[in-house]
């Protein structure tokens, strides 16, 4: 079976298999056996702490295989997603880097005012857009275009010079957050009115459903844009701490091929996508979850691949020098890749 056929079963088992207990992330890649990865596909389930059958009550223990399809279940340790970290101060990460730039590439440190710090992914000639995060630059939907963009990040906190401005983010819908529909907030204005006539108390709210994989509930991309504006602020498409130059872009990485990334935090690294068309809840600093699906995956064994500060970064095959991911979360297991395509589509619907 090819990775692509894995794709349906993923989605059509994921509601199931996030309904047992401390399950993260579904996706379709190599099962692993005794720490290594085989040559046979499955469905990979990521739970937060892997524990033996023997401690499981029997309705929690997941299933080996997919009923009547024979395809193979496995469960491997993915802790929990996290886009944004809970930090103070440089001192929490002191392998952040907080240098100035003359020339702003893919790699480089910076982030809204308001955010602590992550990383550019790249910019676009074609385009003459920066990209990265909307939590790395639009503050997780709390800003506006035409905010400041600092470099070095905020965390740092030197005489940070604005280099660039916000000029549009996809916005991340959050589970159970105020619904964004014109329809749901026209029903709740109706039902309010008639409560306040009434004179009762009970007010109505539009929220989003509580189907995660609802297509008004559900993420592709944590992206925003942003565009460079001090005189003497050059931008191009190098990669910062490598020789390489962007020589266009993919969709999507393809199964096991190695990718590589330069972010603010862990510098350069080189990993393998490991799974596909994953399915995964990403935790937004305390109290906000995310619901994404199509993504990436990439191994990031102790967090050495990617770490706090790198979001935003962008990824790209090691083969061709293409540009394939949009790095936005991770553990110390999983880094979360959100493909090319999605960042493209965006940028379209967005910006034109």
């Amino acid at each position: 079976m090819r990775i692509e056929e894995l794709k349906p079963y993923v989605n059509q088992a994921r509601a199931h298999l996030f309904s047992f207990p401390n399950v993260r992330s579904v996706g379709a890649g190599p099962v692993w056996e005794e720490g290594r990865m085989t040559k046979e596909l499955g469905i990979i389930v990521g739970v937060e702490e892997k524990l033996p059958e023997a401690m499981l009550t029997r309705e929690n223990i997941i299933p080996r295989e997919l009923e009547g399809t024979g395809i193979r279940v496995d469960v491997i340790r993915a802790e929990n997603p996290r886009a944004l970290p809970l930090l103070r101060s440089a001192a929490d990460i002191p392998e952040y880097d907080c240098s100035w730039f003359d020339v702003m590439r893919s790699g480089v440190g910076l982030a809204h005012f308001q955010v602590t710090g992550g990383t550019l992914g790249d910019y676009r000639a074609d385009w003459n857009d920066g990209t990265s995060n909307n939590h790395v630059v639009a503050n997780q939907n709390n800003a506006s275009p035409g905010d400041p963009i600092y470099q070095p990040s905020p965390i740092c906190q030197v005489d940070n010079r604005i280099v660039a401005e916000l000029i549009a983010f996809e916005r991340i819908k959050f589970l159970g957050e105020d619904s964004q529909c014109p329809w749901s907030q026209s029903w709740a204005a109706f039902s309010n009115y008639f409560m306040e006539v009434a004179n009762r108390k009970t007010r109505f709210k539009a929220l989003t459903k509580l189907d995660p994989f609802a297509a008004d509930t559900v993420n592709h991309v944590d992206v925003g844009f942003i565009r460079f504006k001090e005189e003497g602020i050059l931008a191009d498409e190098r990669i910062e701490r490598t020789e390489k130059e962007w020589r266009g872009y993919r969709d999507e990485a393809e199964l096991g091929e190695m990718l590589f990334k330069s972010g603010a935090r862990t510098r350069y690294t080189e990993f393998p996508c490991i799974q596909k068309y994953v399915s995964v809840s990403v935790q937004y600093g305390l109290g906000k979850i995310a619901m994404y699906e199509n993504q990436d995956a990439g191994d990031n064994p102790g967090g050495t691949k990617v770490n706090a500060g790198d979001s935003g970064d962008m990824d790209g095959g090691l083969s061709d020098i293409k540009r394939t991911d949009l790095t936005f979360a991770g553990s110390d297991t999983l880094s979360i890749l959100s493909p090319y395509m999605f960042v493209r589509e965006a940028h379209e619907r967005l910006i034109g």
